[in-house]
C-alpha cells in the first residue's frame, strides 16, 4: 500500500483511539461496497436530467 495512504489510516486510528488493524479492516470492507455502486458525478447527472427533460424521446429504444 502507498505510504501516504498507510500513514493516513494510522492517523485516523490514532485520532479515534482505535487499533490500526480495525481501521484497516474497515477500509478494506468499504472497498468492495464502493466499487459495487456506480456514482454518477453531479454535473453529469444534471446534464443527463436536462437532456431527458428537454428531449424525452432521446433515450427511448426504437420500437423496431
Amino acid at each position: 500500500m502507498e505510504a501516504g495512504k498507510l500513514s493516513a489510516l494510522r492517523e485516523i486510528a490514532k485520532s479515534q483511539g482505535r487499533r490500526f488493524q480495525v481501521v484497516l479492516e474497515d477500509a478494506a470492507g468499504l472497498y468492495p461496497e464502493d466499487r459495487s455502486t456506480y456514482k454518477m458525478h453531479p454535473d453529469v447527472k444534471a446534464a443527463y436530467d436536462e437532456v431527458v427533460r428537454r428531449f424525452p424521446k432521446t433515450l427511448e429504444m426504437p420500437s423496431k
